[in-house]
C-alpha cells in the first residue's frame, strides 16, 4: 500500500513539472528532428524509466527465485543426509547394547 502511495505522489509531482514545463522543444533522433512538447518528452522518459526499473526488478526477481530454489535442492539433500545419519547411529547404537550385553 505504501508503494502505491509512493508512486501516486511522484506521479502528481512529474505531472505539475511536466505541465510547469510544456513549451515546445527540438528532440534529435539519430535519424530524425522532431518538435514537440517538454511535457511529453518527460513522461516519454518518466515511462522509459519505470519500465527498465520493472525489467531490471524481473530479472532480480528470476536471480532470487533461481537462488531460492537452488537452496530448497540443498536442504532437501541435507535434511535427507540428516535421515541417512541418524538411522545408521541407531543401527550403531543398537549394536552397541548388543556388544555391551555379550560382555556382561
Amino acid at each position: 500500500m505504501n508503494k502505491v502511495i509512493v508512486l501516486l505522489v511522484l506521479l502528481v509531482f512529474v505531472s505539475i513539472f511536466a505541465v510547469m514545463n510544456a513549451d515546445s522543444v527540438n528532440v534529435n533522433f539519430f535519424f530524425a528532428k522532431l518538435d514537440v512538447s517538454l511535457a511529453l518528452v518527460i513522461f516519454i522518459s518518466v515511462l522509459l524509466g519505470a519500465i527498465m526499473a520493472f525489467v531490471v526488478s524481473l530479472l532480480d526477481r528470476f536471480k532470487k527465485y533461481k537462488q531460492t530454489d537452488s537452496l530448497k535442492k540443498s536442504l532437501r539433500e541435507c535434511e535427507q543426509k540428516v535421515v541417512e545419519l541418524e538411522s545408521t547411529l541407531k543401527t550403531k547404537e543398537e549394536k552397541h547394547e548388543i556388544i555391551q550385553e555379550q560382555m556382561e
